[in-house]
C-alpha cells in the first residue's frame, strides 16, 4: 500500500461505443508515487520504436506489433508501479445496460474505488475519453458517488483528465490495458511482463449487471481474494 501522494493514471481497451463488436473491455489504473521514471521509460521505449518503424503518430499499443509492443514493456518493466484492473466479459453480463457510457462511466468508478481501497491520497488521471466538460464532470460526480460507499474520507482524492498526447503515463496504461485485454481474449500478449505488478485483478462473468451493481454498493474493503479472482 502507498502511504505518501499516490497517482493513478487510468484508462480502457476495448471498445465502448453502442455497435461495439469487442467482448471484453478491460479498465486499467497504474499507480506510482514517482511518475517521473516511468516517463523517462516510455521516453526511451517510444524513440526505440520510431527508429525501428519510423512511426510519426501517437504510439498506442492496438497500432503495435508484438515485437514493438514487447520493446514498449520491456522497458517499462523497469520502473516501480502497481496495476489495477476490472474486466468486463461483455457476452456472459446478462441485462445489460442499452447505452455504453452508462457501462464505461460505472466501470470506471468501480476501478477508482478499488484504488482508493488502497490509498486514500490519491489523485487519478483518467485519459480523456470525454471532449464535452459536462460529461467529464458527470463521470466525476459517479467517481465520488462510488468512493462514499465504502466510507472513507474522499477529502484528499482530486481527479483530472487528460489526453493521451500529452501524458507518458497514460500512454503507458494504454500498453497495461491492452496486454490484459490480450490475455482474455486469449490472442497473442505479453501479460507475463505486467504481471509482476498486478495488486488486483477483477474479472466479472456470468453475473447479471444488478448483481455487480448491488456488491459495488456494499464493498468490503479488504478483499485479497479478489486478486486474481472471477466473481461468480
Amino acid at each position: 500500500m502507498f502511504t505518501e501522494r499516490c497517482f493513478a493514471y487510468i484508462d480502457e481497451s476495448g471498445n465502448v461505443a453502442e455497435n461495439n463488436q469487442n467482448r471484453f473491455l478491460v479498465l486499467a489504473a497504474l499507480l506510482t508515487n514517482d511518475p517521473l521514471p516511468i516517463q523517462r521509460n516510455v521516453n526511451i521505449a517510444e524513440r526505440k520504436i520510431r527508429r525501428q518503424t519510423k512511426q510519426t503518430k501517437e504510439i498506442k499499443a492496438f497500432r503495435q506489433s508484438y515485437s514493438t509492443r514487447k520493446i514498449f514493456l520491456g522497458q517499462l518493466e523497469k520502473s516501480q508501479f502497481s496495476v489495477f484492473s476490472i474486466t468486463f466479459d461483455l457476452s456472459t453480463i446478462y441485462n445489460m445496460p442499452y447505452k455504453f457510457d452508462e457501462v464505461y462511466n460505472f466501470g470506471i468508478s468501480l476501478l477508482c474505488q478499488r484504488v482508493f481501497v488502497h490509498n486514500q491520497n490519491i489523485s487519478l488521471i483518467i485519459d480523456k475519453r470525454y471532449s464535452n466538460e459536462k460529461l467529464r464532470g458527470s463521470l466525476n460526480t459517479d467517481i465520488f458517488e462510488m468512493l462514499s460507499n465504502l466510507n472513507l474520507d474522499t477529502g484528499s482524492v482530486s481527479v483530472r483528465h487528460e489526453d493521451s498526447v500529452d501524458n507518458q503515463l497514460l500512454r503507458a496504461v494504454d500498453f497495461v490495458a491492452y496486454e490484459v485485454y490480450q490475455k482474455n481474449k486469449k490472442s497473442d500478449n505479453l501479460y507475463e511482463r505486467i504481471v509482476s505488478h498486478m495488486k488486483e485483478e477483477i474479472v466479472f462473468h456470468d453475473i447479471s449487471w444488478g448483481k455487480i451493481k448491488k456488491e459495488s454498493k456494499t464493498p468490503q474493503i479488504d478483499r485479497p481474494e479478489l486478486r486474481f479472482q472471477s466473481l461468480p
